[in-house]
């Protein structure tokens, strides 16, 4: 006994053949979104400013703790508070660009345990240095970073000299951050992260930089690059 099919109908066939015309996109869609390599960014810099507020120093690697990258932040400038103003904030503040400028021309050196070389640069040139060794029995003063306080241990006159000349700032001091452990005291204050503002790593891409760079009015004097957001990771891609 032979079988009739039924005649196919053209809404039938119209089906059938967008069926297949989605079945033949899709596997475009899926061989062409595995071949595709996923966009990921790269570090681009790594930056240390052992000095806060000054110039920073670019690595090839770096040792990343809690407190964020090694070194970081571990030194800070302070001038005189007066004593009509001081309150609970004690004698000393931190000195930062946006008040001394001239802090973008001190470079550091990456520190050791023999202390840090500070070096004057200014168009491109290097017009005074002092080696600064590391004191671990001076003065001890307690500052405010952005309403966190910290601890810093005094590094001598010679370098305090140094600064207030080269940044025409009288008063200047250099502090050596310390650790609780170093304090030696049975609690934390603050947020226990060197003289840094609140986070212990400060991320930027160069895209964002642009961005933020391009808002800035042509009129304010001075040209800016990504080193003016003081990041620590630079990423790129």
């Amino acid at each position: 006994m032979t079988s009739k099919l039924a005649p196919v109908g053209p809404i039938v066939m119209v089906a059938a053949a967008g069926a297949a015309l989605y079945a033949v996109l899709t596997n475009r869609k899926i061989e062409n979104t595995e071949a595709k390599e996923p966009v990921v960014a790269r570090i681009d810099e790594l930056i240390v400013y052992p000095i806060k507020s000054a110039a920073g120093v670019q690595v090839d690697h770096s040792e990343v703790t809690w407190k964020g990258l090694k070194h970081d932040r571990s030194y800070c400038i302070v001038v005189p508070v007066e004593e009509s103003q001081q309150g609970g904030r004690g004698e000393y503040r931190p000195l930062s660009q946006a008040m001394a400028p001239r802090m973008s021309l001190i470079h550091p050196s990456l520190p050791n345990s023999e202390g840090i070389t500070l070096s004057f640069v200014q168009a491109g040139e290097t017009s005074s240095s002092i080696h600064v060794p590391l004191v671990t029995d001076g003065k001890r003063f307690a500052i405010i970073v952005w309403d966190n306080p910290a601890v810093g241990m005094d590094q001598g006159d010679p370098v305090a000299e140094w600064l207030s000349m080269q940044l025409e700032i009288p008063g200047t001091r250099l502090l050596k951050y310390l650790s609780t452990k170093e304090r030696d005291r049975g609690h934390q204050d603050g947020h226990g992260l060197d003289f840094h503002y609140n986070f212990p790593l400060d991320v930027l891409s160069r895209a964002s930089a642009a961005q933020l760079i391009c808002r800035v009015p042509v009129n304010v004097g001075r040209t800016m690059d990504h080193r003016r957001f003081r990041s620590n990771i630079l990423l790129d891609g």
